[in-house]
């Protein structure tokens, strides 16, 4: 329906500078406070008055406030000092009335909304009627924003016509259409175009209802966002920024409808559907509100003067929050609907002042006109300043004249009503006209009784006569007037036609609020026309008998849970419901279980309101994660607003998303980048207040937080130093916890609800003058780290103090750099490690440094190949936490820790200043190291860490070599290994100092100290490579061999002496080192017996004759070994002699050996075990059949040099 708005008149409520105690506090000062003074139930006290009475519930009248902003209707002060009965006693009790100036000044103050300070509006709130063709420009203070958001309250005054209606505008001089928001033609959609490109477009059905509706777009830098009263209409993908112009915005063009509340943001994110009016805040950078009713510049509220020139005609009407769907002031709009065709005629409107009869005050009328009316009706709108707000009843008539004789004839379409105005003076009706003005017809008397209604309520009566047909019922007559409750017992005379004598009828009625919803209803028995009595209808409260729905979208958990419902008696104020919500009188506990939170779900329930009476009830939803069937405040999600249950629609809930309730501001920008003192106390001070939100309570407790990173957790409550809920809270973290492991904290607060906010955790710097990094052996290599930051973190830097001027005598260091050693390189910042060899002073303090952040966490960036790492935190770290570390997929996860004599031990754990190897293969690596925000790792990021398998097998190999061992060498085979390089395989670190080292050779990558097969062959063989830099005699065995099946053979095949080992018969193998890391081939062969003995015999190791080989190596010192070979078993003397001819050493005498070849190792000693001096010697082999012939016999000379 097109609203014909012309503004004749506009009362301006003028003010001044005032306020409530200067206002309206002296009128309880003057008539109240002797008896509602410091004692009693109310207290009008100045100071205290205010929050006594404004959104506070009354005690003696349920589902009332005393005084309710907006509605003086609804607010039990104002009833019972204009003396409504319905309100007990008029007040002051037992004094006189107050004066009809006093009582307007309070009437008026609550339907401005009830402020305390208005003295800087000095007016009504009014909203921009953008109606009769004006519009508003204004330089967008958005442009070139990637972050943004538009917001505003809408009311259509029509449905879409055939011209497009842009609530934004925005081109340049060469015609570009940049941003457009628009109502699309003749159809019920909008339309947002960026760069003449449609970016979105969504339906919006329900906003041409003549109310207001909220509108926000928005782009957070990856979508742009529709959402129409809390409701997500579209979003679409959209990285750009809002377009720049050379001309400025138009906002309402063409728009037939008003604005209020017009908001612009630089930031995004939306916070539900607002409840009241706007405050300039933060990131605001446009606000209009249209108080000042300015007709050529529009006043930018947010303070930054983006001001708006107003082009054509500025009109206005009442704001969103006052309008009650709005409507012009002072004026009564009529639509006259006539469904009959009868020709044509003049249609006449009458309106009578309240208490006036004879002629019409206020007239109107429309000349000639064909009926039926058209689709639209025919619209009246008559503005006078006799129509005054809140007041009533106005008689109105309407008729359709024929005879053209201004009169109301008989049988001439004609309805006449009564209607009250709303709190801006204004009353609209659509009315359908019947023939019978002056006609014949029968009277009809009615009493009318309401029940169970509040008084007060300023509504519409409809009355209708229905006869009963045996094919169904028909509607004969509809009346319609104006009342206020209470009504009981109201008589009313009507003249009805069209009933036949004899036929059967009854009466129904009901009763609507001023904005169309039904609050009580009821009909009659039936009886036969004409009545002879007088016609009782009683109205109850109408019962809702309809499904309840609800489009529910739930953020701020990802967990599983469940929807609950609770609703609240009319009046209920919600903030004093949490967060027990035991005040409920409606619940619903849904059964379902969503395994994630609802999006823009559609939620329907048959039967949770049956039977529960017409009204406006506040709801509330959450999401309960617990499904305890109780709110958590911490948990889950709420959502709060009004439930309007009436006949017109089915209930449902508009509202924005569910949320988790937020907590209580926290102001502590001094939280961050905090340094302090190892030792010393930490005092942190914040400003904590009450939350911004509507449902926010009072603070109730605030607590500091604080972690040492190395599992240490301390919880401090804070002092309140205000006296205040709402002030400054001091906390004290005691210096015993300020350690040079690191510090990060952090603030909790709580509101009495239960609702968390928190701020932080931020690090501290924790600074420090000393630190022991690393205790060591004098003249051994050891691996060290510095698990903290240092001001100067050059090797030379730490150790130049310490151990005096570089010296390779004195002390040296080495780091791995390109698979090499280089000397004095590297640094020691976190993460890092070095070697360090000290002749005189063994341990290393760190100087002047501060703590490693623990909030970032620390990336420890890898080379490929080898690298020196070290804890960067002053505490253990474990590499195989997936919860605290991540390591790159190609990064084999096992540390290597250097030992001394036992050379390299295997562990996953950092300890702080030691420093490990570690491998990364195929290309750099990291590992990232977070002991705050846990890294909770989906899948195994690492390389497996080697365990026992709990299939296949897998052994271990030692090696020793004078002092020196390697203990860490293992060989196997699983089910899920590969023959190539994979998990299950690592790689042998490098060495130095003394040392010896076995690894296995692999053809793709290199040196192997574990090698894991393929499990499932006959046979597996495994080149071991041995090298030292100790001279003598090194030993080799398999400590756990038995692991290996029994099944299988383990033979060690010596390719120089071309001597298998039978490792099961012969555990140890010895063979001469001679301390020039010359390496040391061997072949390990693990399998079927058939399998290996093919090997062997492939491999010639099965001698075809007797022979005494030459000593290896020679000349030698201290050992040699001797070989010989035999091609048939047969014993033998060996015997070692000077060149004089005099045996020194008898090795073997007449010992029976087998077939194959054998080695015997001399330690150039005599037979008493005494070393010999430097020399030639000759050994001589003798060989003699089992039958005891002398098969063979030679005779060889080696030296011995020292």
């Amino acid at each position: 329906m097109r609203r014909f708005i012309f503004i004749t008149t506009i009362i301006s409520l003028c003010f001044g500078q005032q306020t409530y105690d200067s206002e309206i506090q002296p009128i309880w000062d003057a008539n109240c406070t002797s008896c509602h003074g410091n004692s009693g139930n109310l207290d009008l006290s100045q100071g205290v008055s205010y929050s006594n009475i404004v959104n506070v519930a009354s005690s003696g009248y349920s589902g009332f406030l005393l005084v309710k902003p907006n509605d003086p209707m609804n607010s039990v002060i104002h009833q019972k000092i204009v003396g409504n009965s319905a309100f007990g006693e008029r007040m002051p009790k037992n004094a006189p009335t107050l004066s009809a100036s006093d009582e307007s000044k309070i009437k008026t103050w609550i339907e401005k909304g009830a402020p305390a300070d208005w003295s800087g509006s000095g007016t009504q709130s009014y909203s921009f009627d953008f109606g009769p063709g004006g519009s508003i420009d204004v330089k967008s203070p958005i442009e070139n924003k990637q972050n943004w958001s538009i917001e505003t309250w809408v009311k259509f005054h029509s449905q879409p016509g055939s011209s497009g209606q842009w609530l934004f505008f925005l081109n340049n001089n060469a015609n570009n259409n940049l941003f457009t928001a628009y109502v699309v033609p003749n159809e019920k959609k909008i339309r947002i175009n960026v760069n003449n490109i449609n970016i979105s477009e969504a339906s919006i059905d329900d906003v041409f209802d003549q109310n207001f509706h909220h509108f926000y777009i928005e782009s957070d830098g990856s979508k742009l966002r529709l959402i129409v009263d809390g409701i997500e209409k579209n979003a679409v993908d959209f990285s750009g920024s809002f377009p720049s112009s050379d001309k400025a915005m138009n906002i309402g063009l063409q728009l037939d409808g008003s604005m209020d509340e017009i908001r612009f943001r630089d930031i995004s994110g939306f916070t539900g559907v607002p409840t009241q009016r706007y405050n300039s805040e933060n990131n605001t950078v446009l606000l209009y509100q249209f108080d000042n009713q300015e007709t050529s510049t529009i006043n930018d509220n947010s303070g930054l003067n983006n001001n708006g020139t107003v082009i054509g005609q500025a009109n206005y009407e009442g704001d969103v929050y006052t309008s009650g769907g709005g409507g012009t002031l002072n004026t009564i709009e009529i639509v006259a609907r006539l469904n009959q065709n009868i020709g044509n005629g003049d249609v006449h409107v009458g309106v009578w002042l309240p208490g006036n009869s004879g002629n019409p005050d206020i007239t109107d009328n429309k000349d000639n006109r064909s009926s039926p009316s058209p689709v639209d009706g025919w619209g009246f709108q008559l503005s006078d300043s006799r129509i005054t707000p809140s007041t009533g009843p106005y008689k109105v008539e309407v008729f359709f004249d024929q005879n053209n004789n201004d009169m109301p004839d008989a049988n001439e379409p004609y309805a006449t009503f009564n209607l009250n105005t709303d709190n801006q003076g204004y009353a609209f009706q659509d009315i359908e006209m019947f023939s019978g003005g002056g006609g014949t017809g029968d009277n009809l008397y009615v009493n009318l009784s309401v029940n169970d209604v509040p008084d007060g309520i300023n509504g519409q009566m409809f009355i209708e006569v229905v006869r009963m047909e045996q094919a169904g019922q028909t509607i004969i007559k509809t009346f319609q007037f104006g009342e206020v409750t209470p009504i009981q017992n109201k008589h009313m005379d009507l003249f009805v036609e069209g009933m036949n004598n004899g036929e059967n009828a009854f009466i129904y009625a009901r009763f609507d609020d001023e904005n169309g919803e039904v609050l009580a209803e009821g009909e009659s028995p039936s009886f036969n026309w004409p009545p002879n009595n007088d016609i009782d209808v009683i109205l109850e409260p109408a019962q809702y008998s309809g499904s309840f729905k609800a489009n529910i979208t739930v953020t701020g958990t990802e967990d599983s849970g469940s929807l609950s419902f609770r609703i609240f008696p009319e009046g209920t104020i919600i903030t004093n419901e949490l967060p027990d919500l035991l005040g409920a009188f409606y619940g619903y506990d849904q059964g379902d279980i969503y395994s994630s939170p609802p999006n823009n779900e559609e939620v329907k329930i048959e039967d949770f309101l049956m039977g529960i009476p017409f009204g406006k009830y506040p709801i509330i939803i959450w999401y309960d994660v617990e499904l305890n069937q109780s709110f958590d405040p911490e948990y889950d999600p709420i959502v709060a607003g009004m439930l309007n249950i009436n006949n017109i629609q089915a209930a449902s809930f508009v509202g924005g998303p569910l949320s988790i309730l937020p907590g209580p501001v926290i102001q502590g920008g001094g939280l961050q980048n905090l340094t302090i003192n190892e030792g010393d106390d930490l005092t942190v001070s914040v400003n904590v207040s009450k939350g911004l939100s509507s449902l926010a309570g009072e603070v109730d407790m605030v607590e500091l937080f604080y972690s040492t990173g190395d599992g240490i957790f301390g919880n401090i409550f804070c002092n309140n130093l205000s006296g205040n809920p709402s002030g400054v809270y001091e906390c004290v973290i005691p210096g015993n916890d300020i350690t040079n492991r690191g510090l990060v904290l952090g603030v909790d607060a709580w509101d009495m609800y239960g609702a968390l906010s928190s701020m932080g955790p931020y690090d501290v710097s924790v600074q420090f003058d000393s630190m022991l990094v690393s205790s060591f052996p004098l003249e051994q290599y050891v691996m060290v780290s510095v698990p903290a930051q240092l001001n100067n973190a050059s090797t030379q830097g730490l150790f130049v103090e310490q151990l005096g001027d570089p010296d390779p005598s004195v002390w040296r260091t080495f780091k791995w750099e390109n698979g090499a050693y280089q000397e004095n390189g590297g640094n020691l910042n976190p993460g890092s490690a070095v070697w360090l060899i000290s002749k005189d002073i063994g341990e290393v303090y760190a100087r002047s440094g501060y703590s490693t952040q623990l909030m970032i966490g620390y990336n420890i960036s890898l080379t490929e190949g080898w690298n020196q790492i070290g804890s960067p935190y002053n505490f253990p770290i474990d590499i195989n936490d997936d919860f605290i570390v991540e390591i790159s997929e190609n990064v084999e996860k096992k540390l290597y820790q250097y030992s001394g004599g036992e050379n390299y031990s295997q562990t996953s754990v950092m300890e702080p200043g030691s420093g490990y190897w570690i491998f990364s293969a195929g290309g750099s690596g990291y590992i990232k190291i977070n002991t705050i925000d846990n890294f909770l790792v989906q899948n195994q990021m690492g390389m497996e860490t080697a365990v026992k398998p709990n299939s296949g097998w897998q052994a271990i190999l030692e090696v020793s070599a004078a002092n020196q061992k390697d203990l860490m060498t293992s060989f196997g085979v699983h089910p899920n290994a590969k023959a190539t390089y994979d998990q299950y395989d690592f790689h042998e670190p490098p060495v130095i100092g003394e040392y010896v080292s076995a690894y296995f050779k692999h053809s793709e990558v290199g040196n192997l100290n574990q090698d894991i097969r393929s499990e499932g062959e006959t046979f597996y063989s495994w080149s071991l490579t041995i090298k030292t830099n100790q001279s003598g005699v090194s030993e080799l065995y398999i400590p756990n061999i038995n692991e290996i099946p029994f099944e299988h053979s383990v033979k060690l095949f010596d390719p120089v002496t071309r001597i298998a080992y039978d490792m099961r018969q012969q555990s140890t193998v010895q063979f001469v080192s001679q301390g020039k890391e010359n390496p040391h081939y061997f072949e390990l062969m693990v399998g079927k017996d058939k399998s290996i003995n093919n090997k062997l015999e492939k491999l010639g190791v099965v001698p075809n004759k007797f022979e005494l080989a030459q000593n290896i190596p020679n000349p030698f010192n201290p050992v040699t070994n001797i070989l010989i070979s035999l091609k048939e078993d047969a014993n033998i003397t060996l015997k070692v002699f000077n060149l004089l001819g005099e045996e020194i050493n008898s090795m073997a005498m007449n010992q029976p050996m087998s077939k194959g070849n054998h080695r015997f190792i001399w330690a150039g000693k005599a037979e008493n075990g005494q070393p010999l001096p430097s020399g030639i010697y000759l050994y001589r082999l003798e060989v003699q059949s089992n039958n005891g012939s002398s098969v063979y016999q030679n005779t060889k000379k080696m030296i011995l040099m020292k």
